[in-house]
């Protein structure tokens, strides 16, 4: 599969042209790694992923130290980028991560 390839999760879509999040009042241009762990986590809203899972989508598999520490830096940043509706990317301590489509970002 292409690193860049559109996908779409309820309101939320990853333009592969303009390598963009887009969703409610968001536009959102990202980066490699943050639209690889987006078109991780939209391609199925809701199931868990865990880190090691997140970890190889972003690295290809390689293996090194500070992998969980740049995951957790590519989640704040993506979750920056969106503002309010970062919260719909949703952190399971100890676990991993999930795209949840039914969080309300008003909250």
């Amino acid at each position: 599969m292409s690193p860049y390839e559109s996908i779409a999760a309820g309101p939320w879509r990853l333009d592969a042209d303009r390598i963009e999040m887009l969703g409610p009042g968001v536009r959102a241009r990202l980066r490699l790694s943050e639209w690889r762990l987006a078109r991780l986590l939209l391609s199925s809203p809701g199931k868990l992923f865990q880190l090691e899972t997140i970890m190889r989508e972003l690295y290809d598999g390689s293996g090194q130290p500070n992998q969980r520490h740049n995951v957790r830096r590519h989640v704040a940043t993506l979750r920056r980028k969106l503002g309010a509706a970062g919260r719909n990317l949703v952190t399971v301590r100890s676990f991993g991560y999930r795209w949840d489509n039914e969080v309300d970002a008003c909250q």
